[in-house]
């Protein structure tokens, strides 16, 4: 599932960049109360209803701009860093990777970037990115770790080990529930 962590992602955003200008891009089902949300889908209720080709903010608006879970959905990932780096001063991008996970890429035909751990390096380490990898366990039947790549340009320093056991409170959660 896409967003299957979504509180837990939402709670350690909300907290992580408590007080600072937030822009969301591509919000789709993680709509962040304190931020500005945009979205191409009506339906999921954003605050701006646009893509993120051509942002409709002045540069360095936002301390930090997030892109969770939609590089994979462009052709051109150039353009939307492009587009994250001159609204945020701050910016996290974060995607699965999907060597590790490759039911993600083949069930979802709005997936037309393919992003593992060398192409999100090869993409986001020329532009200043650094890159952390968290394994997590996942219980869908078919495999059992799922690898988010998170993409970090930011002045303050970005809270790994935090991010971390985010993520594996909600793995160990949903295998408890399966018990």
């Amino acid at each position: 599932m896409k967003l299957d962590n979504i509180e837990e992602r939402k709670a350690f955003l909300l907290d992580h960049y408590k007080g600072r200008k937030i822009v969301n891009v591509g919000s789709g089902g993680l709509y962040l109360e304190n931020a500005i949300n945009i979205d191409m889908n009506k339906m999921k209720k954003p605050d701006i209803i646009g893509d993120f080709h051509h942002l409709p903010f002045k540069n360095n608006s936002f301390d930090v701009a997030f892109a969770l879970d939609i590089i994979e959905h462009t052709r051109t990932p150039e353009r939307l860093l492009e587009e994250l780096e001159r609204v945020g001063t701050n910016v996290i991008v974060e995607c699965l990777d999907f060597d590790l996970c490759p039911a993600n890429w083949t069930n979802d035909d709005t997936h037309v970037y393919y992003i593992n751990k060398k192409s999100m390096e090869e993409l986001m380490a020329p532009r200043g990115y650094k890159l952390f990898e968290f394994l997590r366990l996942h219980i869908d039947g078919k495999h059992f770790r799922k690898s988010m790549l998170v993409g970090v340009k930011e002045q303050k320093k970005f809270d790994k080990q935090m991010y971390f056991l985010v993520s594996m409170k909600l793995a160990f959660k949903r295998v408890l529930n399966k018990l």
